[in-house]
């Protein structure tokens, strides 16, 4: 396989279907229909090591980020969830599995600010969220650690994509009390993207570890059903946008100037065929676009919240 300047001699058998960097851009896992998980160096190229925990075809990968960032999670067809962590150099061993009720479309982890907390999108209409607790028996103990899963039903005909909202609270740049205060984690946030054509901004109750819905977004120029969501990293000021893509060949974003305020569609526009996955750069700058089997683009915000192509890759 191929992935940006890099060409990884790959052992996979059958068609490869997610790869994922990690947090440091230092390890690269691959997936596909051999139910074989694969990590890379991204330095050497060298495989490091397969992780040959499912049994089925392997449908979408995670990694966690901060201290957490040797940890990954990965699912299969069979609705098996295998969260896994590096060790020692090139030795994993599981932490945690489960099995979840239907097919599960994509798992994406929260900031690493939130800790290791993973959620998945089932096909079933539900959000299963994940969450790793340390427990610390004395002093003098290693801690431990478990594991809790809840979830809460999100869209009718099952839930498409999700994404996190970044951690850090949108804010202004200044001094003073506002740069203290957007220190602090914002309340954790997700937003899903459903085959009701619905995108649901929801919002988690710490005091009741529960989730409720805060708003609903769609819009008939949004053609197609949703493939993929993503919500812009914090650029500091206060606004928050999110990008959708549809396989129709749809690309929208939705903003909201100030938290608490409406959300709307700033922009839609479209490209060649299914545009199947949304990706911003870690500074929010650059949206990148993967359009059907082997095209990318990515496009630029000007001003009055249009957007402009940069360059396309065709492979």
């Amino acid at each position: 396989m191929t992935v940006g300047a890099g060409s990884y001699d790959t052992p996979h058998a059958g068609a490869l279907i997610d790869i994922q960097y990690d947090s440091l851009g230092l390890r690269l896992a691959s997936a596909s229909e051999d139910g074989v998980v694969r990590i890379w160096s991204t330095e050497t190229h060298e495989l490091l090591n397969e992780l040959r925990f499912h049994k089925a075809p392997v449908l979408s990968l995670a990694w966690a980020s901060g201290r957490f960032a040797t940890t990954l999670a990965s699912v299969s067809s069979d609705g098996l969830i295998v969260i896994s962590r590096e060790v020692r150099p090139k030795e994993w061993l599981v932490v945690h599995q489960l099995e979840l009720r239907g097919d599960v479309s994509m798992i994406s982890f929260a900031p690493g600010e939130y800790g290791v907390v993973l959620a998945a999108a089932s096909l079933a209409g539900e959000v299963h969220i994940v969450s790793r607790r340390e427990i610390s028996v004395s002093p003098v103990v290693p801690a431990g650690e478990s594991w809790l899963s809840k979830s809460f039903f999100a869209h009718a005909g099952g839930v498409a994509a999700l994404t996190w909202a970044p951690s850090t609270s949108p804010a202004v740049l200044a001094t003073g009390p506002a740069v203290q205060k957007a220190a602090s984690c914002a309340p954790r946030r997700l937003a899903t993207a459903g085959r009701d054509g619905v995108v649901r901004i929801w919002l988690h109750s710490s005091s009741g570890d529960s989730w409720s819905e805060v708003c609903q977004l769609s819009s008939p120029k949004l053609l197609g059903n949703v493939r993929d969501i993503a919500w812009r990293p914090n650029l500091g000021t206060p606004s928050s946008l999110i990008a959708i893509c549809t396989e129709g060949g749809c690309v929208g974003t939705w903003s909201q100037d100030v938290d608490g305020k409406d959300w709307q569609l700033q922009a839609c526009w479209n490209v060649a065929s299914d545009a199947r996955r949304v990706t911003w750069s870690k500074a929010g700058l650059l949206l990148a676009v993967s359009v059907g089997d082997a095209d990318a683009a990515i496009f630029r915000e000007e001003c009055c919240g249009s957007w402009s192509a940069m360059t396309s890759f065709h492979e």
